[in-house]
């Protein structure tokens, strides 16, 4: 039931009313004027106001304002003992719920308060829906705000993650590259504002492109969830990156799209390529070395029995001039070998510390009249010499082998700079990451060789080094030059790079290690050398048969007394047999069975005078596996001369 007030200034209207409406279960308070009755509905919930219009100081109708301002779910009812159509109508205008003449029968009083109790109820369920209302719109609002809040974050917690990636990141659309990371973007110098209207598929290179989007339309299509593979990209300076790329889908505000991720695996491949081409390079030097230790062999042979009939027959004699033939054949045959050894790096150096200029200037000139008038020959030396410790022959052999290189490569003349620095080898140079791929990072001397000539395509490059090729005619180059200088740089402890373009010319350099030292290995004297002192004995230990007879001809020849044996059993078995001394053990250092290091440790243990005196046509890793180092005194290099080996028997003996 209702809360009802009645405003009337006659006590018994108050009393008859109060009396209808407890009788009908509603609470009723009552007041004689309108200031009461507004201080009434201060202190208490009132649902239901029942006045009179005419009241004293403030009539009903300015209650009924007044109620309406404060409380505008409150339900008034006006009474009136003097109705009229001007009193009725301003009545409803502010807000009467209901206006009953006076007197005012029973039923009438019910119907309308309860009608009005009612109205009340609703107002009520009304203000609280809208109440609730409001606390769900602002409580709406508030989620709205923070979930958009929190989108936003993730969305900038998502780009970030996208831009710090170390992957390259594209989403693409139907109209092109919506998203370009910064990885992806510094990789191949994009912007936001170049993705416009381009595709994946366009940043390839174009023989490239075609094969790209047949599996990128794959995953679109739904024919595949994932597109893989490695292609290569063009940056906007024309820079190849080789790439591997994941492709997947990916919805984009709506739309279908591809989310397309990029690693730059450039240096991998390339690294990859240098380690492939290193070992290639190693393999074919150990092939060009063992054909050349065989080589040596035949040489040694051929070399001796020359001597030989050279030794018979008269000098005036027609014969005279085919010996000469053959011997300038052998030593080319020999010259040739030496270029198969010095690739393979198994030649014999005699290292010195040398100033690099002073090298380049001591065949300047020879260097000039070997370019010919037509090529513009500029030497730059560095400030201060770079020192360096090389066997002074080698390293011309190098400078004249770049310098030929480089003249065939400007046919109608050009510009040819030889220039010499002291260079730091690190990634940060591009030049130097070949290099690196050989030699440790440090400082290094450098011998750079420029021209201007036709320069070589990437094919040419990847096997310029290679023995035999060349791109010469047939007949103009046996293709041992480059060859050649690679295996000198390598077994002096250097690198050697070149940069090349075609059209513009090829730079040569050569890294050479820093002398630590002044070290230096003297020639051998082969010109008028003593034989053998009376009574000296040789034991020869060689397992080929025809190297062995002609160099136990050698030592006869010298005056020596000579003790053969083709493997080192053999020879433990004659030493111990022999009654007297044996001053020199010549022998083979590889060797079946027994090697030559093992045969000379087990005679000096048991014959502390006899000297050693190891040959080989193998040099490098092959000898330094079998405990013999090339630059050694007791080292002679195959093939030999008989003058060579015999200074070097006395250099042994003599010591």
């Amino acid at each position: 039931m209702a809360s009802v007030l009645i405003v009337d200034d006659e006590k018994s209207i108050r009393f008859v009313l109060g009396e209808y409406l407890r009788e009908d279960g509603h609470d009723v308070l009552a007041a004689e004027d309108a200031e009461r009755a507004l201080a009434a509905l201060t202190e208490t919930q009132i649902d239901v106001v029942v006045t009179d219009v005419i009241l004293p100081r403030i009539s009903g109708v300015e209650l009924l304002a007044r109620i309406k301002a404060r409380y505008p779910r409150t339900q008034v009812i006006m009474m009136t003992g003097e109705p009229t159509v001007e009193t009725a109508s301003e009545a409803v205008r502010t807000g009467a719920h209901d206006y009953l003449p006076k007197p005012v029968p029973e039923d009438a009083i019910l119907k309308a308060v309860n009608g009005a109790a009612k109205v009340k109820i609703l107002e009520d369920e009304r203000e609280q829906l809208a109440e609730e209302n409001r606390r769900y719109q602002e409580n709406l609002e508030t989620l709205v705000s923070q979930h958009t809040e929190a989108l936003r974050q993730s969305e900038e917690r998502y780009r970030a993650l996208v831009d710090h990636s170390p992957l390259g990141i594209v989403v693409e659309g139907t109209g092109g590259l919506s998203l370009i990371n910064q990885t992806m973007g510094t990789m191949l110098g994009l912007t936001g504002e170049d993705s416009s209207a381009i595709f994946f598929r366009d940043l390839a290179r174009p023989k490239d492109a075609e094969e790209l989007e047949r599996r990128l339309a794959a995953v679109r299509t739904g024919q595949k969830n994932v597109a893989q593979g490695e292609t290569t990209l063009l940056a906007t300076d024309d820079t190849e990156l080789i790439v591997e790329f994941v492709a997947v889908p990916f919805a984009a505000e709506g739309e279908a799209a591809l989310q397309i991720a990029v690693r730059n695996i450039t240096q991998e491949r390339q690294l990859e390529r240098q380690l492939r081409q290193s070992q290639k390079m190693d393999a074919i030097g150990h092939l060009a070395g063992g054909v050349a230790h065989d080589f040596n062999n035949l040489l040694m042979v051929m070399t001796a029995c020359t001597q030989f009939i050279a030794d018979v027959v008269p000098a005036d004699s027609p014969v005279s001039r085919d010996i000469r033939e053959l011997r300038d054949a052998t030593r080319r045959a020999t010259d040739l070998t030496r270029q198969l050894l010095a690739f393979s790096r198994q030649q014999v150096l005699e290292p010195q510390v040398l100033d690099l200029n002073r090298a380049v200037e001591g065949i300047r000139k020879m260097l000039g009249r070997l370019l010919g008038e037509d090529i513009q020959f500029t030497f730059e030396p560095a400030a201060t010499g770079p020192m360096v410790q090389a066997d002074p022959g080698q390293l011309e052999q190098v400078i004249m082998n770049l310098a030929v290189n480089a003249r065939d490569a400007m046919p109608g003349g050009g510009n040819l700079v030889l220039a010499t620095t002291l260079e730091t080898l690190d990634e940060e140079k591009e030049f130097c990451a070949s290099a690196l791929a050989q030699v440790a990072p440090g400082k290094y001397a450098c011998l750079k060789v420029t021209d201007c000539g036709t320069g070589m395509t990437e094919t040419v490059l990847q096997k310029v080094f290679e023995p035999f090729f060349t791109t010469k005619e047939r007949g103009k180059g046996t293709g041992l030059g480059l060859a050649t200088v690679y295996g000198i740089v390598r077994q002096h402890g250097g690198a050697i790079a070149v940069e090349s373009e075609v059209g513009s010319g090829t730079a040569f350099y050569v890294f050479l290690p820093l002398a630590q030292g002044a070290q230096t290995t003297s020639e051998v004297a082969e010109s008028l050398v003593p034989g053998a002192n009376p009574g000296e004995t040789i034991l020869f230990v060689e397992d080929e048969t025809s190297v062995r007879r002609v160099t136990s001809r050698y030592l006869e020849q010298m005056g020596y007394s000579v003790i053969v044996a083709e493997s080192g059993e053999t020879a433990l078995e004659l030493a111990e047999e022999h009654p007297g001394k044996i001053d020199l053990v010549l022998t083979d250092v590889i060797l079946t069975g027994m090697d030559g290091k093992c045969l000379a440790d087990e005679l000096t243990s048991r014959y502390a005078d006899t000297r050693i005196l190891f040959a080989s046509g193998y040099a490098g890793d092959r000898l330094s596996a079998h405990g013999v180092t090339m630059d050694a005194v007791n080292f002679i290099n195959k093939p030999f001369t008989r003058q060579k080996l015999a200074g070097r028997i006395r250099d042994v003996l003599d010591a």
